[in-house]
């Protein structure tokens, strides 16, 4: 076969596909390296050309689609509160076996627990919130973290050790949460 006869037939068989791609009703398999047409629901796999049905991207795992920052932001959220929860009841639990030696101390030491494991609570809450993107759970993690940030930010200026590495983790979560409004409120919207 001569060169102008193959370029002939290469351009006779270029034709019938093109015409047969617009014709309605038939879609054609993308080639390779090519996106599917809008409305094709199957990818081209390996060299043989068979079609494998994709599922539709509504169907796609919910936890696929939602960036690691919020999940990391909801973990440091419920890990603190199960931190703070403990803590105060440890502390509880030592003002009850000291209030008899310690007299008025003790009642003091018991409302300090019960305060830890308060902001423990909503430590947990705010975790929760995050975790599902519930209208409340962005703003209330706000709230907390800023001020936690504001709180290490004084052991800071006192010299306590857990100030800088306070400051760090409070500050990085109220920077995420604040800055990515648009994206938690998406998120929300689409039940993630």
């Amino acid at each position: 076969m001569s060169r102008s006869e193959h370029s002939a037939g290469t351009g006779r068989q270029q034709g019938q596909r093109s015409s047969q791609q617009g014709q309605p009703g038939q879609q054609s398999a993308p080639r390779r390296g090519q996106q599917p047409q809008t409305g094709q629901h199957s990818a081209t796999t390996g060299d043989h050309g068979r079609q494998r049905r994709q599922p539709p991207a509504e169907h796609a795992s919910r936890g696929s689609s939602v960036p690691i920052g919020f999940r990391l932001v909801s973990l440091a959220f419920a890990g603190m509160g199960l931190a703070l929860v403990f803590g105060g009841l440890v502390v509880v639990q030592g003002a009850n076996a000291m209030s008899a030696y310690a007299g008025p101390i003790g009642s003091s030491l018991t409302v300090v627990g019960l305060v830890l494991a308060g902001f423990g609570v909503g430590n947990l809450a705010a975790g929760y919130g995050t975790w599902t993107f519930t209208s409340w759970g962005r703003r209330l993690g706000l709230y907390i973290a800023v001020g936690a940030a504001l709180g290490s930010a004084s052991m800071l200026l006192m010299g306590g050790p857990a100030g800088p590495v306070g400051l760090l983790v409070h500050g990085t979560v109220a920077w995420y949460l604040y800055t990515n409004d648009q994206q938690y409120s998406r998120l929300r919207q689409m039940g993630a």
